[in-house]
């Protein structure tokens, strides 16, 4: 076990020791007791103004850091968006697609885009034939009570066949 004064012949011994006769001793018992302490912590204050400097540094370092990491996190979603860009006026030019068609491409890698455009392509072919027009809710015209001569509905009819 470390001896915890600084100089063993300074520490008294059970046989050594006697009671102090008067307040003047024990006076003086207390002020040798309080100077050995002293002693022990002598430079104290030092070492807390450089642990105090050593503190700022390491905050002042970690916020450097926290910037640096935000920086990075942000040039990485740029450039994530950048090629997600890319990617979708490589495809549209690729597949033929005009510059508003490219803005409707959707997807987060480059395969869901090719996918989405070859749909679109899909989608715009089919659309040079008209399907069937839906019905109009609640049967023929002339069983609402609406007008059979009227040269619109007969328009309407010829084009897209009595119902």
């Amino acid at each position: 076990m470390p001896d915890d004064n600084p100089t063993p012949e300074a520490k008294p011994t059970v046989d050594d020791w006697k009671a102090p006769a008067n307040q003047a001793e024990l006076d003086t018992m207390i002020e040798n007791r309080l100077a050995r302490e002293r002693k022990r912590y002598e430079g104290f204050e030092d070492f807390k103004t450089k642990a105090s400097k050593f503190d700022e540094a390491q905050e002042a370092s970690k916020t450097e850091l926290d910037k640096a990491t935000e920086r990075a996190t942000k040039a990485e979603a740029e450039a994530a968006k950048i090629r997600i860009e890319a990617d979708r006026s490589s495809i549209a030019l690729a597949k033929g697609l005009t510059p508003n068609q490219a803005k409707r491409l959707v997807g987060s890698t480059r395969e869901e885009m090719e996918a989405d455009a070859d749909e679109l392509l899909t989608d715009l072919a089919q659309g040079n034939k008209p399907s069937a027009p839906p019905k109009p809710p609640g049967g023929s015209g002339a069983a609402r009570g609406g007008n059979d001569g009227d040269p619109d509905r007969q328009l309407a009819r010829s084009l897209f066949g009595s119902h």
